[in-house]
C-alpha cells in the first residue's frame, strides 16, 4: 500500500529475463482490505530492450481477504487504458501455474474496447484459460466469453455468446440496414473459433438465432415475425432455415450467405389478380406458387420463379393468352427493394418497370435492338411482335387509369384484320403525347395514320390501300357489337377494292351501346357515290338497337355493272340512284316507314322467285306477268320473277300512308306503266291497303302472243309482219290499258277499267 513500486519490482522478478516494465508514475489507494495500484505511462520491453506494449494507464485493485481465503489472486478491477501493441511478443513456453479472479475488467485501444464482469483466469503448466461473464466487446454485449490457449499451439481458441439488436448492428456497422424503412432485430450470436495472433486472423463457427424480428422495405413491404437459425463455417459461408410472415401468408425457407451476400429461399403463394390487370388487353388470374430468392448485400434484391401452371392470362391479343394447366416458366427480378424495379421474363414476353412505372413491355424478339437504345426513365414503352391481330380489339372497353405514362407502342403484325380485311406484314408506331395519341401504320396494301385526341375522338387517314368496305354492311356484326363506344372519322384516298377504285372516302362512325351511325358520308368512286342531297345537309345511315330503328338520308348512286350489290341481296341491277330521307323499324319488315324517296333504277332483276319480305311483296304488285295473268287465265304466260328495264318516281310516306307524289314510271320488255295513288298502313304500321291507279301500254309488236291472247280474234301471222308494219294511232289505243289496283299487298285486286 505504501510502496506500490514494489509490485512492479516483484513483477519484473517474476518475468525474469524475458520482459521488463517501466512506468512514469505509480500511485496507490491506501486501503488495507482492497488496495488499488495505478501506473501511468507504462512501457513493456523484451530482453532485447525492444518496446512491445505501451499503456497510458494500468489500474489494478486487489481484494486481500478474498485472495487469502481462496488461495488465489482476487482482483476488484483490472483496467488497461489505450493499450498499444508496438511489436509482436516472442513467447517462451513457460509452464507457470496461477489463478486469477477479476470482478471488473476494462481494456481499451484504438481498435477495440473490452469490458467484463466476473472474469476467471487460470494457467496450469502454461495452458491458459479465460472465462468472462456479461460484458461488451466494442459496445457489443455478450453473455459469456471463453478463451483457451495451450502452450504447444500459437492460436487461441474462443467461445462467445452475443446479444444484438438493430441499434447495435447499425452503430457498429456490422450490416448495412439503410435499405430498410423500418426494422426490429433480436439476435443471439454464438461464436466459436480460433484467433491467430501472428496473422491477426480469426477462423470461427457461428450460430445466429433471430427471434420475432421485423423488416420493412423502402416500398413499405413488411416482413414480420422473422425467426431463423443460421450457421457459419470456417469459410464464412452462412446456411440455415427461417420462417416469417409477409402480407397474406406465412413463409418458410432456407438461407445461404457467402461473405457479405445473404440468400434467402422460400415459396410464396401470390394472388395473380392483384398483379397485371389492364382490362381486356392483359389480365392475370389464379393463385400461383412462386419459388423466391432474396439476396441481401449492399442492397436487397428479390427473385420469383414459377411455371404459372395455375395462372390464366386473358387478352385480346392471341399471342399473350395462356390457359390454366399450361406451363410458362416466368422469372420476376427486383434488383433493389429500397428502390424497387421489376424485370419479368418468359418465352412469351419480357418487361421492365421501375418505381415510377417507367420501363417497357416487349412481346417477341423483333425489337431487341430497339430495347437497347431506349431510355426507360422517361415513360413506358410497349413493343409487340404478333402473329395475328384484329384492329377492333384495340378499341375494347378497358378500365385503365388515365394518368398512365405510356409513351410509345410499336407493333409488327404478320396478319392484321382491319374492318374484316386481312393485311400481311404490317408495322405500327403509336406515340402518346400530352393531349393526343398519334399513330402511323404501313405495310403491304395498308398505309395511313391515326390520331386520338383527349376526348377519345379517333381520326383514321388511309391512302394507297386495298380495302373492301365490309364494315359498311356490318351494323349488327359480332365485331361491331363488342365495341360499346366508337367516335371516329375515316378518310381515304386512292383506295382499291376488288372491283372498284375509290378516289375519296370520308365518313364518321359513331357508336354507343344504343346507336350505330355512319355519319356525314362522302364517297366517290368509279361505281359508288354517296353525298348529301342538298348543301348544309349530310348523308348518313343509322341503326338504333333498342327499338330496331333504321334511318337513311342522302344521295346514293350505284353503277353495279359488276354485280357488287348482288353479292349481298337476292336481286341485282345495273344502275341505281336514290335520294332518301327515311326511317323504319325492322330491317325486312318495313314497319312505321316514314320519309321521302326519289329513285331511278335500270336493269333490275330478281334472281329467284320473289320471297316474302315486305319490300319484295310490294314489288309483286309491279310484276307485269302477274297483271297479264289477271287479264287472261293462261298460266303459261305467268312468271314469279320480276324484270324491270327502267323505273323512276317519287314517294312521300307519312304516318298513315305512302303517297306517290310523282307518277312512278316503270318499263319492262313487255310494257310501259305509270303508277299513281297511295298505299295505306294497317294498325301495325305496315303498308298494306292498296289504292293505286295503273296505266299500262303494251309493246305490242314485241309481244304478239300476249296481244293475241289478251284481245283474241287477231291472227298471229307467221313472222309477225302485220304488226311490225302497222303504224296507226289506233294500235296505241287498243294496246293501252287502265286499272284500279285494290286489295292488299299480300293479295292485290287488279281491275281493268276499259274492258269491253
Amino acid at each position: 500500500m505504501y510502496r506500490p513500486e514494489s509490485i512492479v519490482f516483484i513483477t519484473n522478478k517474476f518475468l525474469a529475463d524475458s520482459y521488463s516494465i517501466e512506468f512514469e508514475s505509480i500511485d496507490s489507494k491506501k486501503n488495507f482490505i482492497s488496495p488499488n495500484i495505478i501506473l501511468s505511462k507504462v512501457l513493456i520491453k523484451d530482453i532485447k530492450n525492444k518496446e512491445i506494449i505501451r499503456v497510458e494507464e494500468i489500474s489494478l485493485g486487489i481484494k486481500i481477504l478474498q485472495s487469502i481465503t481462496l488461495k488465489n489472486a482476487h482482483f476488484n478491477n483490472f483496467v488497461l487504458k489505450n493499450i498499444q501493441f508496438i511489436d509482436s511478443i516472442e513467447t517462451e513456453n513457460r509452464r507457470s501455474s496461477f489463478k486469477f479472479k477479476i470482478d471488473n475488467v476494462y481494456i481499451s485501444s484504438n481498435d477495440f474496447t473490452f469490458s467484463s464482469k466476473n472474469t476467471f483466469i487460470n494457467s496450469k503448466n502454461g495452458d491458459l484459460s479465460i472465462f468472462s461473464m456479461k460484458g461488451y466487446l466494442n459496445k457489443i454485449p455478450y453473455e459469456e466469453l471463453s478463451i483457451y490457449k495451450t502452450i504447444e499451439l500459437p492460436q487461441y481458441f474462443y467461445s462467445a455468446d452475443f446479444e444484438l439488436n438493430e441499434v447495435i448492428i447499425e452503430n457498429e456497422e456490422l450490416v448495412d440496414l439503410n435499405q430498410f424503412l423500418d426494422k426490429k432485430i433480436n439476435l443471439n450470436l454464438k461464436s466459436k473459433g480460433y484467433f491467430y495472433t501472428e496473422l491477426n486472423k480469426t477462423l470461427s463457427f457461428n450460430k445466429y438465432i433471430f427471434t420475432e424480428s421485423k423488416l420493412v422495405t423502402q416500398s413499405n413491404y413488411e416482413i414480420n415475425d422473422i425467426n431463423s437459425i443460421l450457421y457459419t463455417n470456417l469459410d464464412n459461408k452462412i446456411s440455415g432455415i427461417f420462417s416469417s410472415e409477409i402480407p397474406d401468408q406465412k413463409i418458410r425457407g432456407s438461407i445461404l450467405s457467402d461473405n457479405q451476400n445473404i440468400t434467402l429461399r422460400s415459396k410464396v403463394v401470390i394472388d395473380m389478380n392483384d398483379t397485371f390487370n389492364y382490362g381486356q388487353y392483359l389480365h392475370f388470374s389464379g393463385m400461383q406458387e412462386f419459388s423466391t430468392k432474396m439476396n441481401i448485400n449492399d442492397t436487397v434484391s428479390l427473385e420469383f420463379t414459377s411455371n404459372l401452371e395455375n395462372t390464366s392470362i386473358k387478352s385480346n391479343i392471341d399471342d399473350l393468352r395462356k390457359e390454366i394447366g399450361s406451363n410458362l416458366k416466368t422469372t420476376i427480378f427486383v434488383s433493389d427493394l429500397s428502390q424497387p424495379t421489376y424485370y419479368v421474363e418468359n418465352k412469351k414476353f419480357k418487361s421492365f418497370i421501375d418505381n415510377d412505372n417507367n420501363g417497357y413491355f416487349s412481346l417477341g424478339s423483333g425489337f431487341n435492338n430497339e430495347l437497347k437504345k431506349i431510355k426507360t426513365n422517361n415513360g413506358f414503352y410497349i413493343f409487340l411482335e404478333l402473329d395475328e391481330l384484329s384492329f377492333d380489339n384495340l378499341f375494347s372497353e378497358n378500365q385503365l387509369e388515365t394518368n398512365t405514362n405510356l409513351k410509345l407502342i410499336k407493333l409488327k403484325i404478320d396478319k392484321l384484320n382491319f374492318f374484316d380485311n386481312t393485311y400481311l406484314d404490317q408495322y405500327f408506331e403509336i406515340n402518346f403525347l400530352a393531349n393526343e395519341t398519334y399513330a402511323n401504320f404501313s405495310g403491304k396494301n395498308l398505309n395511313g395514320s391515326m390520331k386520338i385526341d383527349s376526348s377519345g375522338f379517333i381520326r383514321i387517314d388511309v391512302f394507297d390501300t386495298k380495302f373492301e368496305f365490309r364494315g359498311l354492311n356490318s351494323l349488327n356484326s359480332n365485331n361491331t357489337a363488342r365495341i360499346n363506344n366508337i367516335n371516329l372519322r375515316f378518310i381515304g384516298n386512292n383506295i382499291q377494292t376488288f372491283d372498284d377504285k375509290f378516289q375519296n372516302i370520308d365518313f364518321y362512325l359513331l357508336k354507343n351501346n344504343k346507336i350505330t351511325t355512319f355519319d356525314n358520308i362522302n364517297i366517290s368512286s368509279n361505281s359508288f357515290n354517296i353525298k348529301p342531297t342538298r348543301e348544309n345537309e349530310k348523308a348518313y345511315i343509322s341503326y338504333n338497337n333498342t327499338n330496331n330503328l333504321y334511318k337513311v338520308r342522302g344521295s346514293y348512286e350505284i353503277n353495279d355493272k359488276n354485280n357488287l350489290i348482288s353479292n349481298f341481296i337476292n336481286y341485282n341491277f345495273g344502275y341505281l340512284f336514290t335520294d332518301l330521307n327515311i326511317q323504319w323499324v325492322g330491317l325486312n319488315e318495313l314497319k312505321d316507314l316514314e320519309g321521302k324517296i326519289q329513285f331511278k333504277i335500270k336493269d333490275f332483276e330478281s334472281k329467284t322467285s320473289l320471297s316474302d319480305s315486305a319490300f319484295l311483296r310490294a314489288l309483286k304488285i309491279l310484276n307485269l306477268n302477274s297483271i297479264i295473268g289477271n287479264l287472261t287465265n293462261d298460266s303459261n304466260l305467268i312468271s314469279s320473277n320480276l324484270i324491270i328495264d327502267r323505273a323512276e318516281g317519287n314517294l312521300y310516306i307519312g304516318k298513315n300512308r305512302a303517297l306517290i307524289t310523282q307518277p312512278i314510271k316503270l318499263e319492262t320488255a313487255e310494257a310501259k306503266m305509270n303508277w299513281s295513288g297511295d298505299i295505306l298502313k294497317d294498325n301495325n304500321g305496315l303498308l298494306e291497303e292498296l289504292n293505286l291507279d295503273l296505266e299500262m301500254r303494251l309493246k305490242v309488236s314485241e309481244n304478239i302472243p300476249w296481244y293475241a291472247a289478251i284481245f283474241g280474234g287477231i291472227p298471229a301471222l307467221a313472222g309477225g309482219l302485220v304488226f311490225e308494219n302497222i303504224i296507226d294511232e289506233r294500235l296505241d289505243d287498243v294496246s293501252t290499258f287502265k286499272f284500279d289496283v285494290k286489295g292488299s299487298i299480300s293479295n292485290p285486286e287488279i281491275i281493268r277499267l276499259d274492258k269491253q
